[in-house]
């Protein structure tokens, strides 16, 4: 989900996709493998959070980076299947990239202006809302503004100055 950990807890693990098929994949031991593209070397990224009674989808995020291209590269992350039979899901579809999918991360090259991310939020809840959170980092330049548009109903809200977006699902 675009977080880093240290270590690998009993009884949990890590999922990862390669485009290649039969592609190894070394894990040395004790050790970490560095990621193509660390959070470090991201500009900036804003956090997306969303909930609907006792679901939530934590680590979505879009931002920009130096060292990232237009379409897929390695700072993007994929989104994960959902595994449980309720499920709340927020990603970015890119079926026309060179590798297609849904991704929890999303990240730009910081000269295209003006940037533009469509965010999915899927879910089989039979709760009848949901709502967004965001936390806008510091880092991110102030001159920039960040709206969020709800493509059905129409609104457009400055993220800035609102933390929260609340809508019905029914």
């Amino acid at each position: 989900g675009g977080g880093l950990t240290a270590a690998i807890a009993p009884w949990q693990g890590f999922f990862t996709k390669t485009p290649v098929d039969n592609a190894a994949l070394p894990f040395p031991y004790p050790g970490l493998v560095k990621p193509a593209v660390p959070v470090s070397d991201i500009d900036w990224r804003i956090g997306i959070q969303a909930s609907s009674g006792k679901l939530s989808d934590d680590y979505t995020y879009c931002g920009v980076s130096e060292q990232s291209s237009t379409g897929y590269d390695d700072a993007d992350v994929y989104e994960l299947v959902p595994l449980n039979q309720q499920f709340l899901s927020v990603y970015f579809e890119h079926p026309d990239w060179i590798e297609p999918g849904n991704f929890t991360q999303d990240i730009r090259p910081t000269d295209t202006l003006p940037m533009i991310w469509e965010l999915t939020v899927a879910t089989n809840s039979r709760v009848p809302n949901a709502s967004l959170t965001w936390d806008i980092p510091t880092s991110m330049p102030p001159e920039l503004t960040v709206t969020l548009t709800e493509l059905i109903s129409g609104v457009t809200l400055d993220m800035s100055a609102q933390k929260m977006y609340t809508w019905d699902l029914a």
